[in-house]
């Protein structure tokens, strides 16, 4: 139940409104009485009516100067306001202060159940919503994560998803980004617990990477998602191969959606991060892939197979399609027209592109000597190892190091 306050100076009109209304049927407690603004104030505090009626002329302290010393006080309920029809342009200043409504005397009594009611549904309105803000700021990071998963996912109706956002206070991008997927493998078995600890530690570093764009996310069981507010796609994109390239650990498949210009069209845009994130061709190696790869064909079980094993003996100088072809258990012939079939490539050049991945990574580490990365990416010699790799990237090994370092500081 409701407390509710009179004030007025009138005794009739007092004993009118405590006597000829029930309040107790409309849900009101009445708690008080008083005869002016100063009187009022007094029992305000002690009492804490939720709802008070108030005339606008008293003595000592009239109900103008009763609001405004409501308003700096925070006062946490609402005012209707009695007023005559020569008080009311003096009564207006208080419009800003939070009176809730005016009533002019002489007084309907319908009218001020009516106005008494709606104002004291509205005040129980505004305290549950408070309430239940309050209680889910603690649990915000959670259902952001909740609402971030079903508007990447398109889970539900858009208008609903955008509704709950607004609800909670949670910004959507209004000048257009990216979305990102990815998914961590672990070798072997790896506790739900653990790989949820990973993923966060991946998703924070990725995050601060990207910095300043402002990042929204969810994690679930291995993978993560994210929507990125910058449109800048080149930025994004040399940020995460940055992250991937000096990240140690389990390997990740990271997939870039194109940019997307409507909040309406995330859905599609994730789709495709996760579509070109998946469709990995080596995937013992954590690889970032961009929308401009969703158009390439699905990689064949033996071709992906045979990439792995590539993975875990790279570095034998003597590794070749015959190694491959008889750990798979199938001809040579057969492999070679796969791999030309499915990507175009020779299965030489797939392992080339594989070790000088590997050496790259290595390279931008700054760890080891051109030598020793030559060594362990599997060459017999660094002359032989740079050749390649100019062929290939079109600098030396140590260009492509102050290359990419040069890149960094442009973005």
């Amino acid at each position: 139940m409701l407390k509710l306050m009179i004030v007025d100076d009138e005794y009739l009109v007092r004993l009118g409104l405590s006597q000829t209304i029930d309040w107790a049927s409309l849900g009101f407690e009445l708690v008080a009485e008083a005869t002016n603004g100063k009187e009022a104030l007094t029992k305000i505090h002690d009492l804490r009516p939720d709802v008070i009626i108030s005339d606008v002329k008293m003595p000592i302290m009239d109900g103008v100067r009763l609001v405004e010393a409501l308003y700096e006080e925070r006062y946490d309920g609402i005012v209707l306001m009695l007023s005559g029809f020569n008080d009311f342009d003096y009564a207006k200043s208080t419009l800003e202060k939070g009176v809730y409504r005016y009533l002019l005397k002489p007084l309907d009594n319908n009218e001020l159940i009516s106005a008494v009611t709606e104002a004291g549904n509205k005040l129980t309105e505004d305290r549950q919503q408070r309430a239940f803000l309050q209680s889910a700021r603690a649990d915000l990071p959670t259902i952001c994560e909740k609402l971030t998963c079903d508007l990447l996912h398109g889970d539900g109706s858009m208008e609903e998803i955008f509704a709950k956002f607004a609800s909670y206070g949670i910004e959507l991008p209004h000048s257009g980004g990216v979305t990102v997927f990815c998914r961590l493998n672990p070798v072997g078995e790896v506790p739900e617990q653990e790989t949820h600890r990973r993923l966060a530690e991946i998703a924070e570093a990725m995050e601060r990477m990207l910095s300043p764009a402002r990042v929204l996310r969810y994690i679930l069981g291995n993978h993560f998602g994210l929507i990125v507010e910058d449109a800048d796609l080149d930025r994004v994109e040399y940020k995460l191969v940055q992250y991937v390239n000096g990240y140690v650990g389990d390997p990740l498949s990271v997939g870039i959606s194109g940019v997307f210009d409507k909040v309406e069209d995330i859905p599609e845009a994730y789709r495709v991060a996760k579509y070109v994130a998946n469709n990995k061709l080596y995937v013992a190696l954590s690889t970032v892939a961009t929308h401009r790869e969703a158009s390439k064909p699905i990689y064949k079980k033996h071709v992906v197979e045979a990439l792995r094993y590539v993975s875990e003996h790279y570095s034998d100088v003597n590794l070749g399609i015959r190694d491959v072809s008889e750990y798979l258990g199938v001809s040579e012939s057969y492999l070679m027209h796969l791999f030309k079939d499915n990507l175009n490539k020779t299965f030489n050049t797939c392992l080339t592109e594989y070790r000088l991945l590997v050496a790259k990574r290595m390279l931008l580490s700054g760890k080891w000597r051109v030598n020793e990365i030559a060594e362990k990416a599997g060459y017999y010699d660094v002359k032989y190892f740079s050749q390649v790799f100019k062929k290939t990237e079109g600098v030396t090994p140590s260009e492509y190091v102050k290359r990419e370092h040069e890149k960094s500081k442009s973005f």
